[in-house]
């Protein structure tokens, strides 16, 4: 069954009932007097009963009229109170935010972002949910999950009605233990491909492979190689743990090479005027649709994580870095 009386059939009622008046009313609705009257006749035929006695002046209920108008009033102020209950839930700061996010980017955050804006935002409880990109997903676009509200990923999601929002580029390096390229003839960076890498899941194609693109820094020319391995990881720093041991080349974002332990025990292997990049996207739903908190939330993780990494960037210049 169709609903008979919507919440506008119900906010014209009330309108007339206060004022007696079609014309007053339409005025106070900003509608025109003809539509009003027009309304008022379709909505009494469609429920089958008449509210008003049309023919009295001022306009009048009738006693059924009279019988629903509490009920009525009672809705419209209960929705009144709804509006107000979702305007204050989403100006109100506290509650949680689940933020899905692979475990590169968790640690990322540990480093000054959580400790700070927790001290900060005591009222916000965030939830980090590991989160790596599947298989293909890389290529074919993310999958945004039902229980998240913030998505860190490597690429674009599947819907285009979420926000995308570039938190940051990151150059990858290869590298190696050395005691894994003490022996490797490595003369250019087709030689590559002759040996075993450590492969990461998000970039697997159909040959089991991961397809690298390199481009040059100075030039902007690209190439690329495809490298081929046994063991393959859904994150950078379990593929750096094992690299460690001397299964293979592999990734290592600068910045872990840089600033962890785990990265000084890989040395980067030749590239020359090559780079790899990784673009970091920051996803979710549009702001009207979501709490305060969440706005928050974004913006601080967005300052903090430009400003960590553009110091980074600054001070490998400042030390002769690229």
């Amino acid at each position: 069954m169709k609903d008979l009386l919507k919440l506008n059939d119900m906010i014209i009622i009330q309108e007339l009932a206060k004022t007696g008046s079609v014309s007053l009313a339409a005025v106070n609705l900003g509608l025109a007097q003809a539509n009003m009257s027009r309304m008022l006749h379709q909505l009494e035929s469609r429920i089958g009963v008449k509210i008003f006695d049309r023919d009295a002046r001022p306009l009048r209920l009738t006693t059924f009229g009279h019988d629903i108008l509490p009920h009525i009033d009672r809705v419209l102020a209960n929705n009144e109170l709804l509006k107000l209950y979702i305007h204050n839930h989403k100006k109100s700061p506290g509650g949680v935010v689940n933020i899905h996010l692979p475990i590169f980017a968790q640690t990322l955050l540990s480093l000054d972002f959580i400790p700070r804006f927790s001290q900060e935002h005591q009222d916000i409880k965030l939830v980090f949910t590991t989160r790596s990109i599947a298989s293909k997903e890389y290529f074919e676009g993310v999958k945004y999950p039902k229980d998240c509200d913030i998505l860190i990923t490597f690429t674009s999601p599947t819907d285009e009605n979420l926000i995308a929002r570039k938190l940051l580029t990151m150059e990858l390096s290869i590298c190696a233990s050395k005691d894994f390229i003490a022996d490797k003839k490595i003369s250019t960076l087709q030689d590559l491909q002759l040996y075993p890498w450590v492969l990461q899941q998000a970039w697997l194609n159909d040959d089991y492979c991961n397809p690298i693109s390199l481009v040059n820094k100075k030039t902007d020319e690209k190439t690329s190689i495809v490298t081929q391995g046994s063991i393959v990881c859904d994150n950078f720093l379990s593929a750096i743990h094992i690299a460690t041991h001397g299964m293979g080349f592999v990734l290592v974002p600068k910045y872990i090479h840089v600033n962890y332990p785990i990265g000084s025990q890989l040395v980067p292997v030749l590239m020359g005027d090559y780079s790899i990049n990784l673009d970091i996207f920051m996803v979710y739903r549009k702001r009207e649709l979501q709490p305060y908190r969440l706005g928050l939330v974004v913006d601080a993780i967005f300052n903090n994580v430009t400003g960590l990494y553009q110091q980074y960037k600054d001070s490998q210049r400042s030390e002769g870095g690229s």
